[in-house]
């Protein structure tokens, strides 16, 4: 029997969490049937093990499986090789450093049946860590559903009302099938969440959100959203930033530029020579986007160093294309 949902897991080093997790989902009061599927991307630590011994208790309604690559691929190869072992009907994505409520395959799965099996439901997420907030839809006024790509894809993009990670978000497994680019990019290894956010939000057309807690995102000291390998986001956000900018499209422009806009102000903090390769990357995408859509970009460079202090000679000896041209006022 085809399972209802498949629920993907990608671990590294998670001695720690995998068996919390997967004593809580198999907590679940969820009636349907359901896979689970933990990915290992080849932990140096006894992740194997930790996996055996939570598998003991798994109860025979579950298919629990687990997949190990034969070497360190990324966050993103793993999840695309749960993605690509699934069977069910629908993904749905945890970390395995996080938690869920008793009801949260419940909760989410009432949701798509309430709306007739959109494309994807989003749970609310509530965060541990005052720096990344929490994303409680009945806060933020959101509506329950929308019944079109153009509504679907405003509120995808907008990392504000719906934030960008993955986690807690059912998806339409045929969706994958039809739009290969929301598969993770796997010569992405940072931020790959903002590309595959940036190409999911093409491919929705039905959307319903889910406006009750179900999940808990934490914040973990060695999970790879804590490093400051600067070498790793700057290969990482060169790959995202070339990539995106010469697809921004219809509908929604100004909401794929706001999100583009959002991710270079916060990465010019880490590195500020990323400036020269995006502003050359803006540039080449003369063809993509007008010289309108460019300018504010061009200008947030300055407005970031400021807030930073650099003097303007400075700036203006990096980037006179961009300061000889624009008000530095």
């Amino acid at each position: 029997m085809i399972p209802e949902i498949s629920i993907v897991i990608p671990a590294y080093k998670a001695v720690p969490f995998i068996g919390r997790l997967l004593s809580q989902i198999y907590a679940q009061d969820f009636d349907k049937n359901f896979e689970c599927i933990v990915v290992d991307d080849c932990s140096p630590d006894d992740t194997p093990g930790a996996f055996r011994k939570a598998a003991e208790s798994c109860p025979p309604h579950i298919d629990l499986k687990y997949i190990r690559n034969e070497v360190n691929r990324g966050p993103s190869f793993t999840r695309n090789e749960g993605i690509r072992a699934a069977t069910g009907k629908y993904i749905l994505m945890f970390d395995c450093d996080d938690e869920i409520t008793p009801d949260c395959l419940s909760v989410i799965w009432n949701i798509a049946g309430k709306y007739g099996f959109p494309d994807m439901v989003v749970g609310s997420i509530i965060c541990e860590s005052p720096k990344v907030g929490q994303s409680d839809f009945a806060e933020k006024g959101l509506p329950d559903y929308v019944g079109t790509h153009e509504e679907a894809k405003a509120l995808v993009i907008d990392v504000w009302s719906i934030p960008q990670t993955p986690d807690n978000k059912l998806i339409k497994k045929e969706l994958f099938d039809s739009h290969p680019d929301i598969y993770f990019r796997e010569d992405v290894r940072m931020a790959e969440d903002m590309c595959w956010t940036f190409y999911l939000a093409k491919a929705v057309n039905t959307l319903a959100l889910s406006k009750k807690p179900t999940y808990v995102y934490k914040l973990v000291p060695t999970g790879l959203t804590q490093t400051n390998d600067l070498k790793l986001y700057s290969k990482s956000y060169t790959i995202i930033m070339d990539d995106v900018l010469k697809h921004i499209d219809d509908p929604c422009r100004d909401g794929q530029l706001r999100l583009v806009k959002r991710f270079y102000k916060a990465w010019v903090y880490f590195h500020h020579r990323f400036n020269c390769r995006y502003e050359r990357m803006i540039r080449r995408a003369g063809g993509h986007i007008s010289w309108e859509e460019r300018k504010p970009m061009l200008e947030g460079i300055w407005r970031v160093y400021t807030r930073r202090r650099y003097p303007l000679n400075y700036l203006k000896r990096h980037f006179p294309k961009v300061f000889g041209a624009l008000k530095t006022k």
